[in-house]
């Protein structure tokens, strides 16, 4: 049972009811196989998967004010065979999270207000360790003390000298989601991971630096000109800084920062590559995620609608794009021959990026509901310049 089922970070991103379920709009991982799904493994794997990580039974709904809550589901967790716009489906039994397979692909969505970018992370990884026959999937941390422990819900403490980094004046590229879906694009393409380890060792950056340096780069090429900076937001998970290393709970609400100047980006790789760890290293503290996850906090406890919404305005900034590298424990290395494409995101700023490695490749994937369809164009003649030919995947 979860001791506290009141959510406090899951409130924050589960504010929009419109969106609360919407596949597009919350985390998804999608998987394609080099052969079709068998149905019977794939429902077998669903049943060991929950009986791993038993927060996938549980319900997002309402609660006082602007907040959610955790209820208990009974009815099962039922596999689908097509593929669905919401998550809580009848089919699903009104589950906070929907599994589909179609064709050689296997997808899972879950309410972001229910976990974050890892838990639903954990959640594939062990459904597709189940999958191809694993008998312990990577998440059976249940029994854990810390297993649904909620960051938010206490004030974190902040050292006395702490201070916000400051933001840099001057105009922002920034985007409007596009409400015209014709605008939007989802993308993977699949590049050598050798090529991309190569890139990290030439610029002596880590793989989340190497595909900001990637992602600014087509972003410059894309959109050149009429503003004076670029704000990047990167998340982070906060589990390990508060002691909380097994929690399902939401702990990614605290987002770094850094920004760069035009100049900047069109600098040596190199260059851009120091400013991005610094920025990784002052932004990834105790200090700088406690603060944002009391900022949020206030939120969710504001009296004041215009008072809440200032704070909001605020903490979301004025960021042009979100990156985020996912590394090589999404798929285990022992199936990783049978993995040949990866999806992960979801449609929740206008412009994101993602790089997931599988076995020789990394798959990068994307949502853009910017402007024009402009970006997937430019990220692939930006790899090409650096003498990595991208090839499209489509699941």
């Amino acid at each position: 049972m979860i001791k506290d089922t009141r959510l406090y970070s899951g409130s924050l991103i589960g504010m929009s009811e419109k969106n609360r379920h919407l596949v597009e709009a919350n985390p998804h991982i999608r998987v394609k196989l080099d052969s079709p799904v068998n149905e019977e493994r794939l429902k077998k794997a669903l049943e060991e998967t929950v009986r791993d990580c038993p927060f996938l039974s549980y319900n997002v709904v309402p609660d006082e004010g602007l907040f959610l809550k955790l209820e208990e589901n009974p009815l099962p967790l039922v596999l689908s065979d097509h593929e669905s716009q919401d998550i809580n489906t009848k089919e699903n039994n009104l589950h906070s999270v929907i599994v589909y397979y179609k064709g050689d692909s296997i997808t899972i969505s879950i309410t972001h207000a229910l976990t974050d970018g890892c838990g639903i992370f954990w959640a594939a990884r062990t459904l597709l360790d189940h999958y191809f026959g694993m008998e312990q999937g990577a998440y059976h941390f249940s029994d854990e003390p810390d297993y649904d422990r909620e960051l938010m819900a206490s004030e974190l403490p902040v050292s006395e000298e702490y201070r916000e980094m400051p933001k840099p004046d001057g105009s922002y590229l920034t985007f409007q989601m596009s409400e015209d879906k014709e605008e939007c694009e989802s993308f993977i393409l699949k590049i050598p991971y050798a090529g991309f380890k190569e890139m990290c060792g030439k610029w002596n950056a880590s793989g989340q630096t190497a595909l900001t340096i990637l992602s600014l780069k087509a972003l410059a090429s894309a959109f050149p000109e009429g503003y004076d900076h670029v704000s990047v937001r990167m998340p982070v998970n906060a589990r390990n800084l508060f002691d909380a290393p097994h929690t399902f709970q939401n702990a990614s609400i605290a987002n770094m920062r850094i920004f760069f100047d035009v100049d900047e980006i069109n600098a040596g790789e190199a260059d851009i590559a120091k400013k991005t760890a610094d920025g990784i290293k002052k932004q990834s503290g105790r200090d700088p995620v406690a603060h944002q996850f009391n900022e949020w906090r206030k939120v969710l406890y504001a009296k004041d609608p215009g008072e809440r919404m200032k704070l909001i305005i605020d903490l979301m900034g004025q960021d042009a794009i979100l990156v985020s590298y996912l590394g090589k424990e999404l798929v285990g290395a022992s199936y990783a021959e049978h993995v040949i494409g990866v999806y992960a995101g979801a449609a929740i700023f206008p412009l994101m990026v993602y790089g997931s490695a599988v076995g020789d490749s990394l798959y990068i994937s994307g949502f853009d509901a910017c402007d024009g369809r402009k970006y997937k164009k430019e990220l692939i003649t930006v790899l090409e310049r650096y003498g990595t030919k991208a090839q499209e995947i489509i699941i």
